[in-house]
């Protein structure tokens, strides 16, 4: 039995007294049967328990904002990293077409260079049939 608490020993029916601590002495001491000292215990453990019940709701109620915090950051991460990829692959196909048209320079030179030789000699035959034309003329 606690201090403040002293049995009946007189009395068949077991009753205690129950004091309150010390800072409540200077009120007179409460005598209390098993039954409503019972039920005050069952009563404060309720509370206890409604007390416990009410934080735990706090921290689920809190841990399912940061759960959904974070689901909603890991949704912009993968937007962003969506969107990184996109571009890295779009930087892969600029790239690539640099490459084609890097490939293609060599190619349109020799081009251009036949070209010119062609025309070359284009204006050779042109030239050696309008001197032939004249040397008919002349003659």
């Amino acid at each position: 039995m606690r201090k403040t608490q002293h049995k009946n020993t007189g009395n068949s029916t077991s009753q205690s007294v129950f004091l309150l601590s010390d800072t409540y002495s200077s009120f007179p001491a409460m005598v209390l049967n098993w039954a409503e000292l019972t039920e005050i215990i069952e009563i404060e453990f309720r509370i206890w328990i409604e007390t416990k019940i009410i934080c735990i709701q706090k921290k689920v109620k809190t841990q399912y904002k940061e759960y959904k915090e974070h689901i909603k950051m890991m949704n912009e991460i993968k937007d962003k990293m969506a969107f990184q990829i996109k571009n890295k692959i779009n930087m892969i196909k600029l790239k690539n077409t640099l490459q084609q048209f890097h490939n293609t320079i060599p190619y349109i030179n020799s081009r251009i260079n036949q070209a010119k030789e062609r025309i070359s000699e284009l204006a050779d035959w042109f030239s050696r049939i309008t001197q032939a034309e004249k040397v008919k003329k002349k003659q």
